[in-house]
């Protein structure tokens, strides 16, 4: 299930947050005329001084038709990619959160540039943040 995400390629951890909506993802669609529509945001709930939940959510539509001077198929296909991350944080003194989070996103290693795989079943990681 998860084999895919080993590949020639290697990014910061960093650019997992990077959203999926970039120039690379519709540059695969070259021979169609493409539509994308995107929903992107983060909701935080601050339930104590020392506990935080948030949610990330990152929705795209993508709907692709092939171009008749590429290819003779009139083909059409479309494609809702919706990615999240749930979080629940614990910030034991300022500056430094940890907690747990579930997503169902991951890094794309096969691709020249980074991107994501949407997975079918969502994951559980553990996550720290330090403020500079």
């Amino acid at each position: 299930m998860v084999a895919n995400t080993v590949g020639d390629y290697l990014y910061p951890l960093r650019k997992y947050e990077t959203p999926f909506s970039q120039w690379g993802v519709f540059a695969q669609y070259f021979t169609c005329d493409v539509i994308g529509l995107t929903l992107r945001g983060n909701m935080a709930y601050t339930t104590s001084s020392k506990t935080e939940a948030s949610l990330d959510y990152d929705l795209n539509f993508i709907s692709a038709t092939e171009n008749k001077s590429y290819n003779s198929r009139d083909e059409k296909s479309s494609f809702l990619y919706g990615f999240f991350t749930a979080a629940f944080y614990h910030k034991p003194v300022p500056g430094l959160k940890g907690g747990f989070i579930i997503t169902n996103k991951g890094m794309n290693l096969n691709k020249s540039y980074p991107t994501f795989y949407l997975f079918t079943m969502p994951y559980i990681g553990f996550r720290i943040f330090k403020s500079v």
